[in-house]
């Protein structure tokens, strides 16, 4: 299992000990975890970015099962400014809800836009009113 908080990414194999898996986030400068999901062997995750990045958010990706989370930005050309703040896999699909970032700063009010994981590339959706805090089926 894992944990997605407004303190890092974390994991445990028994539900009584959590091991954090960002310790490199300087790496990427992201700690405030969004959401993440597991889809086809890969773990996806999302964060705001802070420290030279700021304000931005990220979308991360890493082989799934790894105790050792290498996080790769999972850039969304399709969506940008956007990143993914929600999951859902629908019909075998992974479907993110996103989250507009401005020059003021992150902007859930704005329109936003969903993406679906097609192989190795993001499909640009319908586009909502507002960041989409979350998905369900």
């Amino acid at each position: 299992m894992v944990a997605a908080t407004g303190n890092g990414f974390y994991r445990t194999d028994d539900g009584d000990r959590w091991y954090r898996l960002d310790t490199d986030f300087r790496d990427f400068w992201a700690n405030y975890f969004r959401e993440s999901v597991v889809h086809d062997g890969r773990l996806y995750a999302s964060a705001n970015r802070w420290g030279p990045e700021a304000p931005a958010g990220v979308t991360l990706s890493a082989a799934a099962g790894d105790p050792a989370f290498d996080a790769v930005a999972d850039p969304l050309p399709a969506a940008d400014p956007a990143f993914a703040i929600s999951w859902a896999v629908v019909d075998g699909a992974l479907v993110g809800g996103t989250m507009r970032v401005d020059e003021d700063g992150f902007a859930p009010e704005a329109s936003a836009p969903l993406i679906r994981r097609e192989g190795d590339e993001w499909i640009l959706g319908a586009e909502l009113p507002a960041g989409v805090t979350s998905l369900s089926t």
